[in-house]
């Protein structure tokens, strides 16, 4: 008589619907993630927009960050950022009123730009505009509602 042999392992078969069943998830969850990271690059963006209005403001209205009038470590004064747009440096947190600012864009609207704020020395609203897009070269409104202080 034959003794009864325990089966070991996996058939070929059972492999593949194993392997079909995970690429079936993987191909449902990839849009998903993609969408989660677009989502937290506009985010970052909008959090780098608040953050220009911000110092913007602060410049504004503390005036000349100095008793000289001028600017401290590059910042632009009440005067450049009342007088045109200054650029927001993102890396350092503060305007610059001249100079080259890296792109740091995030999310697709805004990829590779930076954040040129102006304030209206009258009202003073805050403009937010992003400039130096990567494509296009033209500038875009900013996510956050532009003309609010």
């Amino acid at each position: 008589m034959r003794k009864m042999k325990s089966k070991k392992g996996f058939t070929l078969i059972e492999m593949l619907i194993v392997v079909g069943i995970i690429a079936v998830l993987v191909a449902v969850s990839i849009p998903m993630v993609n969408s989660s990271l677009e989502r937290a690059r506009v985010a970052t963006d909008m959090a780098n927009e608040r953050s220009a209005k911000a110092a913007a403001l602060v410049i504004y209205l503390g005036g000349d960050l100095t008793s000289n009038g001028g600017a401290v470590s590059g910042e632009a004064t009440s005067a450049q950022i009342t007088g045109g747009a200054c650029k927001y440096d993102a890396a350092n947190g503060k305007i610059v009123g001249s100079g080259t600012v890296t792109g740091y864009g995030q999310c697709a609207q805004h990829k590779g730009g930076y954040i040129t704020v102006q304030v209206n020395d009258k009202t003073g609203v805050v403009t937010i505009n992003w400039a130096g897009l990567s494509g296009s070269g033209t500038s875009t409104k900013a996510h956050l509602d532009p003309t609010t202080t």
